[in-house]
């Protein structure tokens, strides 16, 4: 299951895409495609569409009032169930649709969960005849034990049966007929906890070997002195930055795929220390640092960080020819004055900028700040490709 997420602020921007988040997710997972997707805390954003999820989820779920905590729960739940336990839940769902409701809150998806287990089950009812038969001789409804028996033989089964099953919003499996009393419907909706049941806190989940002794575990990071001591008594080593580093885990994509070589742990357990007091802001544009600083290592990471106020970043949508016309009025140049195309500012921010200076990265925009002789340099190039 997929869901495409899209910050309201950036709804009418030709150049915005948003971001598809895979379900189900951690909650790290979450909030970094809520940072790709461009959604801060003082702005809103929308489920702009859902796939791989099944018919149901797709033509009933109303996206929206959708929180994606909601549709992650959903996607959580959904993905335990067995064949026979799907086609039960995709069938309570289609019972709540009538003429007149034809899509459903997450709410209403989230109940649903609740009460797979109070569905009364009886096996061979495959129709409303039949239901309306056995209805009949169970006397399953009140008003049925004042039908006299001479006038049974003029009551339609089905009807009955049809009847019954809207009541009791029941439906029909290969393995007979489902229902639940709506009174028993239970609410759970505005009271059930949506994070993740292992909610993951740490920066760095580290896998520590002694080779010696054959010995290895896995830590998690930032972490105080008292669990260093125990995870050297365990690995039975004196210090830890003797053990050696097998496999790192990361939240953050690029800290997940380069290599920890270089690093022993106690500098990797001060990387995630500093990591971890970033405020939000910060830790998009250290995202968005690494990213286009395409970093091999965690050495050169871990010294990002304390470089992060050597560039700029913009987090709004924007294509290469309009950064070309900012940089233009910043060397002094109104694009009034000259004729270019967008193709000619596109070309020059990308053929002179980008891979240098500044690069797009799925965060925003990253420009690492000149010194003097690098903003002569542009200057100069701006003023070559105008006048030649």
């Amino acid at each position: 299951m997929w869901a495409w997420l899209k910050a309201e602020e950036y709804g009418n921007n030709p150049y915005y895409k948003g971001c598809k988040l895979v379900l189900p997710a951690s909650d790290r997972q979450v909030q970094d495609a809520l940072d790709q997707a461009r959604v801060t805390e003082s702005n809103s954003y929308r489920i702009a569409d859902l796939g791989d999820c099944g018919y149901v989820l797709k033509k009933y779920l109303n996206l929206s009032d959708c929180k994606i905590e909601e549709i992650n729960y959903i996607a959580r739940h959904v993905q335990q169930l067995t064949e026979e336990e799907d086609h039960i839940y995709d069938e309570m769902i289609s019972s709540k649709i009538t003429d007149e409701v034809k899509t459903l809150s997450a709410g209403v998806f989230i109940d649903a969960f609740a009460n797979m287990n109070k569905m009364e089950f009886h096996p061979g009812v495959y129709d409303d005849k039949s239901l309306g038969e056995i209805a009949l001789e169970a006397q399953m409804m009140p008003w049925m034990e004042q039908i006299p028996d001479d006038a049974l033989p003029f009551l339609s089964y089905e009807k009955i049966g049809e009847c019954i099953r809207k009541q009791e919003n029941g439906f029909y499996s290969q393995d007979g007929y489902y229902s639940i009393n709506g009174a028993e419907w239970e609410e759970i909706h505005n009271t059930v906890s949506l994070e993740n049941a292992d909610r993951e806190s740490s920066i760095f989940s580290v896998e520590m070997e002694d080779q010696e002794a054959g010995i290895s575990l896995w830590i998690k990071l930032p972490c105080s002195e008292k669990a260093i001591e125990k995870a050297c008594l365990a690995l039975r080593v004196e210090d830890m930055d003797a053990g050696e580093i097998l496999s790192v885990r990361c939240f953050i994509p690029v800290l997940d795929q380069i290599s920890y070589r270089d690093m022993i742990f106690s500098n990797l357990n001060e990387m995630a220390g500093k990591i971890n007091r970033m405020s939000r802001e910060e830790l998009v544009k250290y995202k968005a640092v690494l990213e286009s600083s395409e970093c091999k290592t965690a050495g050169e990471a871990f010294s990002l960080i304390d470089m992060l106020d050597q560039y700029d970043f913009c987090q709004r949508p924007i294509n290469l020819a309009e950064l070309g016309r900012e940089y233009f009025i910043k060397a002094g140049i109104a694009p009034g004055k000259i004729k270019l195309q967008d193709a000619d500012y596109a070309w020059y921010v990308e053929a002179k900028l980008n891979g240098v200076n500044m690069k797009k990265t799925r965060y925003g925009i990253v420009h690492k700040k000149m010194d003097q002789k690098q903003e002569r340099e542009m200057e100069n190039t701006a003023m070559q490709m105008i006048f030649g």
